[in-house]
């Protein structure tokens, strides 16, 4: 690996440690070096990750000058460790793109993964799937489980049916992640026979708001406190049970509130079925390899 970490040991949340770098896009929302599919750039139905203004990450990379004006510097290394601090199940293990509304107009920065290598050989394989049609997985690969390659794969229980889940459009979780995704919105990892004809928007609770600033809310995420915890003019359902949460699916948590769209439109959860991302299955598999020995005289 010429002293490069194995991709399986970065560590999670890595671009909230110190000398995580990030590099300015402006107004392309696709990263540079991270691939992303061509239809997402500039398509607001892609949901991109964006920071709340008080949060640490969103004043690194704003840069305020005396003003209070934005000066989005093109290049950012974090000096400190940025406290994190959702108790959430559901952390976010990697970041790609995230959104700066400082001004008229959002400005993206793409974060940039440490170099790493990939083992040719590793435990626990599990096969990770493009495509699923009648029953038939197509454009499917053998990975490894301990590394940030694929979306969840979520089935209600006893179902076959699969729904993906995202905090943002293309993100991609390690296999354990994926886990702890579908069990906190009530499903289970799963290898489905095919996908949900249309989107699903569970409730979700990424976090304790009032401990945690450094994302805001999307539909049908919680726990709100008060409407400027949510996205763009998404509204905090206060609840005392399981009232129902217009446009979204599911009891969540009792006594939880969550944000919710008033106006009924596509949520940032809608991207996730749509998104042209491999997805975790919970199948194992093998990779055969065949060794052979030469001798020279």
């Amino acid at each position: 690996g010429d002293q490069y970490p194995l991709c399986a040991d970065l560590p999670r949340n890595g671009h909230l440690r110190k000398g995580a770098t990030y590099l300015v896009l402006g107004s392309q929302t696709n990263p540079n070096l991270q691939w992303e599919d061509g239809i997402w750039e500039s398509n607001p139905a892609y949901a991109r990750l964006e920071l709340d203004p008080s949060s640490s990450l969103y004043n690194k990379l704003c840069a305020p000058d005396q003003e209070g004006s934005c000066t989005y510097p093109g290049k950012v290394v974090l000096d400190e460790n940025i406290v994190h601090g959702s108790p959430s199940l559901v952390a976010i293990d990697e970041i790609r793109t995230v959104q700066i509304t400082g001004g008229s107009s959002p400005v993206f920065y793409e974060y940039v993964r440490p170099a790493c290598v990939h083992k040719n050989f590793f435990e626990g394989k599990k096969v990770i799937s493009g495509n699923i049609m009648g029953g038939v997985v197509s454009d499917s690969l053998c990975a490894d489980p301990t590394t940030v390659v694929a979306a969840a794969t979520c089935c209600a229980n006893g179902s076959t049916l699969g729904n993906r889940f995202c905090n943002y459009a293309g993100e991609r979780l390690t296999f354990a992640s994926a886990v702890e995704l579908c069990f906190t919105n009530g499903y289970t990892q799963c290898s489905p026979d095919s996908w949900s004809s249309s989107p699903v928007v569970p409730l979700e609770l990424v976090g304790n708001n009032g401990d945690w600033g450094d994302f805001l809310l999307g539909s049908c995420q919680g726990d709100c406190d008060r409407d400027s915890d949510c996205l763009g003019n998404y509204i905090c359902k206060q609840r005392t049970g399981i009232e129902v949460v217009p446009g979204c699916e599911g009891d969540g948590v009792h006594g939880q509130d969550y944000c919710y769209d008033p106006n009924g439109s596509s949520t940032p959860k809608d991207t996730c079925t749509d998104a042209q991302t491999y997805s975790w299955t919970s199948s194992g598999c093998q990779v055969r390899a065949k060794i052979s020995f030469e001798t020279h005289q």
